[in-house]
């Protein structure tokens, strides 16, 4: 999933990746975050996504900006990193709890 399309169908809220091949792959947004001044953002597969009651695997990209300045979601995959946002993932997760508890 390196390359291809960023579209989103206004209908649904659904993120579309649509791959060179032509496969389309549907996902919902579950966080964007910064992690050493860096954007990510992590999609949920479509057909995976329930809600808070149960975990999926996501999908984390890198947000960038190519030669022209057009945003470019770049994918992670080097483990350190993704272990790495998901830390980061799990602290704003408490933050937010710990609010609504207040």
């Amino acid at each position: 999933m390196n390359e291809g399309i960023i579209d989103f169908d206004q209908e649904t809220g659904q993120i579309i990746l649509r791959q060179e091949d032509g496969t389309e792959n549907r996902f919902y947004i579950e966080c964007e975050i910064e992690v050493d001044e860096k954007s990510y953002i992590v999609l949920v597969p479509a057909e995976e996504y329930i809600g808070d009651e149960e975990e999926v695997t996501g999908v984390v990209f890198e947000i960038g900006k190519d030669e022209e300045g057009e945003q470019v979601w770049m994918a992670v995959e080097d483990d350190q990193r993704l272990a790495k946002i998901e830390r980061a993932m799990g602290e704003l997760e408490e933050e937010e709890e710990e609010e609504e508890e207040e």
